[in-house]
């Protein structure tokens, strides 16, 4: 009878144990096709840049966003000459609050006005991407929220005090 609970018991953390893990590593999503292509366009920018720490030779590999903040996402990038880098990268976007409605109501009214003067069949400007940082290691504890380099990067070693 005793060696029946402990086994039920076992099993009970076993189970808690791989439902943490299975939340944990379903954290984080791919992005949509748009968000990717934004992604892409950023990764491809900053590379071309004169600052850039990514290799020009890289190619991404995987793209994924953070589920606690979606303005955050990872891309991990393979070179031939410097290996595995990873880049973080932050999204621009609309404030929320009374103020950023206001301010929101006076773009679409510019928006709308300059419509006319927009030349035919250019989209207009999805919200950017930004390269916050890149490198082989993990960033720098100040990059990002806590939860969000967590969420990314897994919990062992989410940044470095002086990380990228």
């Amino acid at each position: 009878m005793r060696s029946r609970r402990l086994v039920v018991a076992l099993l009970g953390a076993l189970v808690a144990a791989s439902a943490l893990l299975a939340a944990t590593a379903l954290a984080r999503r791919a992005p949509t096709r748009s968000e990717a292509k934004a992604i892409r366009a950023a990764v491809t920018r900053y590379e071309r840049s004169s600052s850039s720490a990514i290799p020009r030779d890289s190619r991404i590999t995987r793209i994924v966003v953070s589920t606690v903040d979606r303005r955050y996402a990872l891309v991990t990038l393979r070179s031939p000459s410097a290996g595995t880098e990873r880049a973080l990268l932050r999204r621009g976007g609309v404030r929320r609050g009374r103020v950023a409605a206001t301010r929101a109501k006076r773009r679409m009214t510019r928006q709308r006005q300059h419509t006319r003067h927009r030349r035919p069949g250019r989209p207009s400007r999805p919200a950017s991407w930004r390269v916050l940082g890149a490198g082989p290691g993990a960033p720098g504890c100040s990059t990002a929220p806590a939860a969000v380099l967590t969420d990314l990067f897994g919990a062992a070693g989410s940044c470095a005090p002086n990380g990228y």
